[in-house]
């Protein structure tokens, strides 16, 4: 077995380890997500890298480490560009609008919102732009905060 191999496969256990802390609801072991990503730069698959970050964020999203969940979606974002998969980006960008209007940061949700729209419009994708422009409508909500009276 040559050495590329045998990296492969640690990228791919570590990524199953964390699948697996995930779906358990093991979210302090998901950091095998943090490894993944590691090892899937190391052998050139970037957009496995950035799954690997963005499947980090979700966890510490869930798990309240907001802050940090930014920082991972944004690594997830570059990865994504890097790679050349505008769709994953635009959802990463999509998540992080979500952690900022949880964490009341308005002006940032926004924007991320208004950018992830962008992409899935260019794409000609009317899913992800549905989801968009109703992140946007939730937006505009919390900011008249007459929507969920």
């Amino acid at each position: 077995m040559t050495t590329q191999e045998t990296e492969q496969q640690r990228a791919e256990k570590s990524w199953q380890d964390g699948i697996e802390a995930y779906n358990d609801g093991k979210l302090e072991r998901a950091g095998a997500f943090a490894d993944a990503e590691i090892r899937f730069r190391f052998l050139g698959d970037v957009k496995r890298a950035g799954d690997s970050c963005s499947m980090l964020a979700d966890a510490q999203r869930q798990n309240n480490q907001l802050k940090q969940a930014i920082v991972s979606y944004q690594r997830a974002v570059k990865l994504y560009q890097e790679a050349g998969k505008p769709l994953n980006e635009a959802s990463s960008v999509l998540s992080i609008g979500h952690v900022e209007r949880r964490q009341a940061h308005l002006d940032k949700a926004r924007n991320a919102y208004l950018q992830a729209r962008d992409i899935y419009r260019t794409q000609q994708d009317t899913q992800g732009l549905g989801h968009a422009t109703l992140a946007l409508g939730m937006l505009r909500c919390n900011e008249a905060t007459s929507c969920t009276r």
